[in-house]
């Protein structure tokens, strides 16, 4: 399994590199400039269970001409969502700058405008959290002979497929949030997400997740008067023992749980909470005002767990 993203100006080769992919059997996808990040991430989730997808464009190009074109500030939760999600699908991402073809428009061929538009793809690629290659990759892999095939198929070592961000994370920043109308079946891609959680997460050294996975959705677990596990014991006999089992193929990462019904999961899971925030729904819905307070919360919960996670390291003296 593997993804194919490649960024760049225009006509510096992007097209002709994807659709020598396609050609070989790769899926093709090209993200337009009326691609907004939201549309962007619900796309690239309707082909999240596809291998060998080549995406012509991404998100690294919306946030350069939001940033030089159309005076945008981008949503940094959309940002961090998004190469999360790519991280997790193990992406090659490759970043094309020198141009070999002319525009038949005269202001994209002036070399002030190509010059400012190369320094702003280095300058965003900088600040990704994903690695951008600087050159056409050689060899262009074959679909059938991907190296890291065999560590991204499905097993306790690839745990759910809702998660995202680190395979052996620091802290593990566990929710509750299962809403079946969710514009993209990711943990917390809905306005509480992108504005209290996602904007404070590195996805190189923290997970983020559901408690249930997304293949729960159905009955309700929980009635509107009073929390019963009942339901949840007679439809899915198995579910808490597969929490624990996610837990325990993350390396058993200190769990931040966002909710009571986070700490209720996890419980009946026996998997240990070390620290507990209100479910952000919550917030956003009765403390909108106090946004900022909330993102100190988590965020100091981030530092303490790397903190921790340091002085767990043996310390060997030379």
């Amino acid at each position: 399994m593997s993804w194919y993203i490649v960024e760049g100006p225009d006509d510096t080769g992007k097209t002709t590199l994807t659709r020598g992919l396609e050609r070989r059997g790769w899926t093709y996808e090209h993200a337009t400039a009326s691609d907004r990040l939201p549309l962007l991430a619900q796309r690239m989730a309707a082909q999240q269970d596809h291998e060998n997808v080549a995406w012509d464009r991404a998100h690294l190009g919306e946030l350069v001409h939001n940033r030089l074109d159309r005076k945008i500030v981008t949503p940094e939760g959309w940002r961090r969502l998004i190469e999360a999600f790519l991280l997790s699908r193990n992406s090659v991402n490759v970043l094309l700058t020198i141009r070999y073809q002319r525009s038949d428009d005269p202001y994209e061929n002036s070399q002030a405008r190509q010059d400012e538009l190369a320094s702003a793809f280095y300058t965003a690629a900088n600040d990704s959290f994903l690695y951008w290659q600087r050159t056409w990759p050689d060899p262009i892999p074959w679909p059938w002979s991907y190296p890291n095939e065999a560590d991204l198929t499905w097993s306790l070592d690839r745990v759910a497929p809702e998660g995202l961000g680190s395979l052996t994370p620091v802290a593990w920043v566990l929710g509750q949030q299962q809403n079946p109308f969710a514009d993209v079946p990711w943990p917390f891609a809905t306005r509480c997400g992108i504005e209290l959680v996602w904007p404070t997460v590195d996805p190189r050294n923290f997970r983020v997740s559901n408690a249930a996975p997304s293949s729960w959705r159905g009955p309700a677990i929980f009635t509107k008067t009073k929390r019963k596990i009942l339901p949840l014991e007679r439809n899915h006999l198995n579910a808490f023992q597969d929490l624990h089992e996610r837990w325990l193929a993350l390396n058993q990462p200190r769990v931040i749980a966002l909710g009571k019904k986070t700490v209720f999961y996890c419980e009946m899971a026996d998997v240990p909470v070390w620290r507990r925030l209100p479910h952000p729904q919550y917030w956003l819905r009765f403390h909108v005002q106090e946004q900022n307070r909330y993102q100190f919360w988590l965020q100091r919960a981030m530092l303490e767990a790397e903190r921790e996670a340091l002085q767990a390291i043996p310390f060997y003296e030379p």
